[in-house]
């Protein structure tokens, strides 16, 4: 078909393609194609506009043209319809010079406030993956140089930018689902050189974070990546957050049983079971005994390997 006569070239087949689409399929030039439309059907072209962040994520190698798209048309940066904003798209398809303009973009604007860009990245009012959780699906797969990239352009442009707690803390079942929890910890540690001892801005650590998830939807994979932090780096067990907390308080307070991963919390700091939490002013045995969940080995084993009783 004549990809020039405009009517219904944002309407997809059965085959989920737009008119648009197969003809960047054919070999059209994306800027050729907007430009025309422009041009000759400037009032059909505006009001779809929502649908072009999505095309230029997937197709646009030349960013420019969208960056002038924004100038004319700041409009086109709104969420969609369906609620996709451009950087949904752009980490959808980790499109890497799409998100770095965006973040320029972002910047200029005056939106480097950390929460202002952390709320683009991992805020969603549905179930669909928020634009980080698609990146870091990534960063688990076979081929993850992408995703890195992506992801190195983020943490250049947010300082501090806490991955590690972040998806502990917001996409962990998805991680999970995926399979591919220890392989995405153990990659964004060593490529990323994130220390897993650094608490975020609510004074969280990525092990009292993976606590709380492990008390109450413990699985196998998350005891394998908690025996990874825990062995690897072994003062993170002795790391307090922001109240003052030891993991093994936190541990105990949640429920967590004996052999659901408290054991290995106990065996990375044995001297923990002798200090007094600070917040509940008690040991880890007795936070244990009066928790709802309380489970009776557990607070047996915490009594029996605690040093300071004979």
């Amino acid at each position: 078909d004549n990809w020039e006569d405009h009517h219904g070239m944002f309407q997809m087949n059965l085959k989920m393609k737009t008119p648009f689409k197969l003809a960047l399929d054919s070999g059209c030039e994306l800027e050729n194609v907007i430009e025309h439309l422009r041009r000759e059907f400037l009032a059909y072209f505006i009001s779809n506009l929502e649908f072009l962040p999505a095309i230029f994520a997937e197709y646009g190698n030349d960013v420019a043209v969208f960056e002038k798209l924004i100038k004319i048309y700041p409009q086109i940066l709104k969420a969609n319809s369906e609620k996709y904003t451009p950087l949904y798209y752009a980490c959808y398809y980790q499109n890497r010079e799409m998100i770095q303009m965006l973040f320029n973009y972002y910047v200029m604007r005056g939106d480097r406030r950390k929460k202002l860009i952390s709320r683009l990245l991992i805020a969603t009012k549905s179930k669909i993956k928020t634009p980080l959780g698609h990146l870091v699906l990534g960063l688990g797969s076979m081929d993850s140089d992408n995703a890195f990239d992506c992801v190195k352009v983020i943490m250049s442009v947010v300082a501090n930018f806490h991955i590690l707690n972040i998806i502990v803390d917001k996409m962990w079942d998805d991680v999970v689902d995926g399979g591919t929890c220890l392989r995405t910890i153990v990659r964004i540690v060593d490529r990323l050189e994130v220390d897993p001892k650094i608490l975020d801005d609510n004074g969280r650590t990525v092990l009292s974070l993976l606590i709380m998830k492990m008390a109450s939807n413990y699985c196998t994979e998350s005891q394998q990546v908690l025996e990874y932090l825990l062995t690897n780096f072994n003062a993170v067990a002795s790391v307090r957050d922001g109240k003052n907390r030891l993991p093994l308080h936190i541990a105990c307070e949640k429920g967590l049983r004996w052999s659901c991963g408290l054991k290995n919390i106990v065996e990375a700091n044995v001297f923990a079971l002798e200090e007094f939490d600070d917040r509940e002013k008690l040991l880890p045995f007795a936070l244990s005994a009066s928790c709802p969940s309380s489970d009776l080995n557990t607070v047996y084993q915490l009594l029996r390997h605690n040093p300071g009783i004979k």
